[in-house]
């Protein structure tokens, strides 16, 4: 097994680069792309044909570590580069220990072509790909002269977790070309663009719960489960004119007084009013669990409760904040770059009461 740390840094990209033409001519061992310090495998779990081990960008726990075989990357890419038009270059700027920065230099490999790393701020060669999160698009649309290079690109993937609508269209609207993308480690990353199932996913809802089958839907877990080509989410999701909305983790549910509410609803009505926040739940004697909203201006402070309130009277939060430096560093993130959910409770119980 070759193991290689992660990060956004020409050595580590073109090491993993190096290590999966290897793999992928055959004679290569399976490569895990992990955090420094994290415990690998045992002797004996991996499974014969794994090419690719990467951890899930678990919030509460290490997270688990993920087997793909080459199959399964082909798959990916070969309904990646159909869905977008083409093979392209790839930039990497997210972190190649996650799915969407380690497949920004998979694709790469199997068409052929070098990764180029990429840092926000640098020139975007015409026709390129990349794939941000959406706090990146955020920073990138707030510089003027960051937001011009990124019109280079052939397509510009967003994910990593829901990206609010009001955001999309200041960057679509400022001549960038988004595709939203929902997926996770389990399915070799992005496996629904725009709401639309790409390649040969097939998407299915129980009880709002998404289920994905299909070729790009990883082997297992390493020492655990079989997929066996279908993986139960933890998201919940609906159909609306033919293209799946995600509506939201499972466990960021918040039950109160019986109800239950997704944050990123809250979070997406507000986004359309221009307020940029952040919902999440928060232990209560009396309702189990009460709505508190954080919001990035103190003046949108009295427009938040009327606003939610438009979703039901459940939405009406019982706790509304403004936290100066909101937007860039106050909020705390997974090492993806997605916003760790889990700490936000623990942040508010510590916090709040100075807000």
């Amino acid at each position: 097994m070759i193991r290689l740390t992660g990060g956004v840094g020409t050595p580590e990209i073109r090491a993993f680069a190096e290590a999966a033409h290897t793999s992928l001519a055959g004679g290569g061992e399976p490569i895990l792309l992990d955090a420094p310090g994290t415990r690998g495998p045992a002797p004996g779990q991996i499974r014969a044909d794994t090419a690719v081990l990467i951890r899930t960008s678990g919030s509460t726990s290490a997270g688990k570590l993920v087997e793909i075989t080459w199959d399964q990357i082909r798959a990916s890419t070969a309904a990646t580069h159909e869905a977008l038009g083409g093979e392209g270059p790839w930039l990497t700027c997210l972190p190649i220990e996650h799915i969407a920065g380690a497949q920004t230099v998979l694709r790469s490999v199997l068409a052929g072509t070098e990764p180029i790393p990429f840092r926000l701020g640098d020139s975007v060669p015409t026709g390129a790909y990349l794939s941000l999160v959406p706090t990146q698009l955020r920073r990138a649309l707030a510089d003027p002269a960051v937001t011009d290079s990124l019109t280079a690109a052939r397509a510009i993937l967003v994910g990593g977790q829901a990206c609010p609508a009001e955001l999309l269209e200041r960057g679509r609207a400022a001549g960038l070309t988004l595709v939203t993308t929902y997926g996770m480690t389990e399915t070799c990353g992005g496996c629904v663009y725009d709401g639309t199932p790409i390649g040969s996913a097939h998407i299915t809802l129980a009880d709002s719960r998404i289920i994905i089958t299909g070729p790009q839907v990883a082997s297992g877990y390493c020492g655990g489960e079989d997929f066996a080509g279908r993986l139960e989410t933890n998201d919940a999701g609906r159909w609306e004119g033919g293209r799946l909305t995600v509506l939201g983790r499972l466990d960021d549910a918040i039950t109160t007084g019986g109800l239950t509410i997704m944050p990123a609803a809250v979070e997406n009505h507000l986004a359309a009013a221009g307020i940029h926040a952040v919902a999440f739940g928060v232990p209560h004697p009396e309702w189990g669990q009460a709505l508190v909203i954080l919001t990035e201006k103190c003046e949108d402070k009295e427009r938040i409760r009327p606003l939610a309130r438009q979703l039901g009277p459940e939405f009406s939060p019982k706790g509304v904040a403004c936290l100066a430096d909101f937007a860039l560093s106050a909020f705390p993130t997974l090492a993806s770059g997605k916003l760790n959910r889990r700490k936000l409770p623990e942040m508010w119980r510590v916090h709040g009461e100075h807000f």
